[in-house]
């Protein structure tokens, strides 16, 4: 894939993050083999984040500074897809991607399968 779609990913997963109240730092340009990007989230964490896609590969360069970031304390995520991006950002900063919905069933108590029954004994019957 081109790098254009892992721009475009990174520019998505950001406008995400930011919603969920963290703020992304663009780290590239400083040193060679930097992370893409580093996420300061609620709390004081830091999230350092490099956007690949599917079939990106990490530079012998970056291979280095990830161990050493690594050996820091810092450990390097690899991010290639926006659903896993906001799974992995959601476990960081305790807001799940989707908050469960809550649905209110009003069955008569006459119907033919009530909520809360043993679904093999209906299907028996």
């Amino acid at each position: 894939m081109p790098a254009s779609r892992e721009s475009a990913l990174e520019a998505r997963c950001c406008t995400w993050a930011v919603r969920q109240g963290c703020q992304p730092v663009k780290l590239g340009g400083f040193v060679v083999g930097l992370p893409d990007r580093a996420f300061l989230l609620p709390g004081g964490k830091v999230w350092l984040v490099e956007f690949k896609t599917p079939i990106g590969k990490v530079s012998l360069r970056q291979k280095y500074q990830f161990e050493k970031l690594g050996n820091l304390g810092h450990p390097v995520s690899l991010c290639n897809s926006y659903t896993m991006f906001q799974i992995d950002l959601g476990e960081r900063t305790g807001k799940p991607r989707r908050q469960p919905v809550q649905i209110e069933l009003d069955m008569p108590s006459g119907s033919a399968y009530n909520v809360g029954s043993d679904l093999n004994t209906d299907l028996k019957e």
